[in-house]
């Protein structure tokens, strides 16, 4: 509960994972001391330098020497999760991402987060950088009490950037009653992770969950966690629980495991579940790891996609993996699609029924 600081339910809270753009949190917070403090404003031109450029997607993808506002960059961090703005912002705030990670790592041990190293500002994978549930739940509740005037970023439904619609990519925010804002996270190592809050009665829930391997189980899990933080806010008798308190540093220096990690065939969804929604395929590569990269980055370029999960799905014959986001609806496959399509590019639209045939032909 933020509020009083309680822990209301959950397991594994110190177990190491790496956070992926759960990284972009601590990105946030930071920007926002600037801003509170006056050294940066929300209307203040920022220049596009070349390293910032050439980030990976999802990026807002500006050309070296573009200009954008603060205001708008923040928003591309946090709705679209974007790794351009993250180096971005990092720049301007310290000189250089390398500079920014150091203090990243310094504002972290002032809030007790004994169990994480940051090595960059976007949460692209680093061996380097790693996390707990326990320690970004300290990182949630502090970006709430410490920056109520900017928590809005995390729970708006987007903006518009050079004439485009550029959604929020969280999609649990539409579908978990009270659910206002905060981030999700992926990588192949990572798994599916998630930082979610929630107001209902004048009360204010955060929910860590790290290292799912689908959207849907990242979401579903999330979903648990506040309804069960819910339930136990609304007994009429009960004892409060354990405060949410940092892990001793002497026990998250010396008995710190290296970070779980998922294989590439724990990545996304398994190939035994049935696939949800309407489907596209992207094309067919080598490796489960290609296939899913090459899935992600097109969901996050395609706003139409952006609610929809990503598979790595076998060919027949099993030497590639076919790219495909599922969980679309139809409308939103084929609007999608056709985009592709305009670009020159391959997209392939399917209906429940032929995504889940396993001797359909686009298999």
């Amino acid at each position: 509960m933020v509020e009083t600081g309680e822990v209301l339910g959950g397991s594994d809270a110190d177990r190491r994972w790496h956070p992926a753009s759960l990284t972009k949190l601590m990105t946030a917070y930071l920007v926002f001391q600037e801003l509170a403090t006056g050294r940066l404003a929300v209307d203040q031109e920022l220049t596009v330098s070349a390293t910032a450029s050439t980030q990976p997607t999802t990026a807002l993808g500006l050309a070296e020497g573009r200009s954008i506002t603060v205001w708008q960059a923040l928003q591309g961090l946090v709705l679209r999760s974007a790794n351009d703005m993250a180096t971005l912002l990092a720049e301007t705030v310290a000189g250089s991402e390398a500079a920014f990670a150091l203090k990243m790592n310094a504002q972290a041990a002032r809030l007790g987060m004994t169990s994480t190293h940051y090595a960059n500002a976007s949460g692209l994978p680093d061996d380097r950088q790693v996390t707990t549930a326990r320690d970004l739940a300290l990182l949630a509740r502090a970006l709430i009490l410490d920056f109520p005037q900017y928590y809005h970023f995390f729970g708006e439904a987007g903006f518009t950037f050079a004439g485009d619609w550029r959604g929020n990519i969280n999609g649990i925010l539409g579908a978990l009653p009270g659910a206002d804002g905060m981030k999700t996270g992926f990588t192949c190592k990572s798994g599916y992770n998630l930082v979610v809050s929630a107001l209902r009665d004048g009360r204010r829930v955060v929910a860590v969950v790290l290292g799912e391997r689908s959207p849907d189980l990242r979401s579903y899990e999330a979903r648990m966690l506040v309804e069960d933080a819910f339930e136990t806010l609304a007994l009429a008798q009960r004892q409060p629980n354990q405060p949410l308190l940092p892990l001793d540093p002497a026990i998250a220096a010396g008995a710190a495991p290296p970070p779980a990690v998922l294989q590439e065939n724990e990545c996304g969804y398994g190939v035994a579940a049935r696939l949800p929604g309407w489907g596209v395929v992207l094309g067919a590569y080598g490796s489960r790891g290609k296939a899913l990269s090459v899935a992600e980055a097109t969901k996050g370029r395609i706003g139409a996609f952006e609610l929809g999960g990503t598979a790595a799905v076998p060919s027949k014959l099993g030497r590639k993996f076919n790219a495909v986001v599922v969980g679309l609806s139809k409308s939103e496959a084929q609007k999608g699609c056709k985009a592709i399509r305009g670009g020159g590019g391959y997209c392939l639209v399917l209906n429940n029924d032929v995504l889940n045939n396993p001797m359909a032909v686009w298999r």
